[in-house]
């Protein structure tokens, strides 16, 4: 089997694609003109590739993150609630490097501390947007057409909060921060 992780570190791993994949695919099925999506697809059907490992552990964190965070729940007072929160803490492995972890909690079992960690953490990133949202306004407003029609923009969400929280129709945001 081909993986990518084997051969990085080389032109090899070109090679080993050719050989062991394309060139087979070539003698088994077609030597004609094939998309290049037939071929992967073949490829992985009789099990010939595979990402790395790293790569599958990335692509499954990201699809568990995305289902914990859209699991919801309506409360007594008629509130859509998040059950699942997340706290993105920084971790030293044993040789020393750093990397940033995500640890998941249910709302109804998570301390106060854990709690409070995330809401904060989910408001800087909202910052972090919201100034994001004010620089390209900032750049727009600047430019020829900007100055001719120059935006402003409203960061104070106390009427936006009010009228979302009254209105039946609103949904959570499938957003892919914390």
């Amino acid at each position: 089997m081909v993986t990518k992780s084997n051969f990085i570190m080389s032109a090899s791993y070109s090679q080993n694609l050719d050989s062991q994949i394309i060139q087979r695919f070539r003698r088994e099925v077609s030597n004609g003109e094939v998309p290049i999506d037939d071929i992967a697809l073949w490829a992985l059907q009789k099990g010939l590739w595979a990402a790395p490992m790293q790569t599958q552990l990335s692509l499954l964190k990201k699809d568990l993150s995305k289902a914990l965070r859209s699991k919801t729940f309506t409360d007594e007072q008629g509130r859509k609630v998040r059950i699942n929160h997340c706290v993105r803490q920084e971790q030293e492995r044993s040789d020393g490097t750093k990397f940033v972890q995500s640890v998941w909690s249910s709302i109804d079992v998570a301390s106060p501390t854990f709690m409070k960690t995330s809401f904060s953490q989910r408001r800087d990133n909202m910052a972090k947007m919201c100034l994001q949202v004010s620089n390209d306004v900032r750049h727009w407003n600047e430019t020829p057409a900007g100055k001719n029609s120059p935006i402003q923009m409203d960061f104070d969400f106390t009427n936006d909060i009010a009228d979302l929280s009254e209105s039946e129709d609103y949904n959570p945001p499938e957003i892919e921060e914390i």
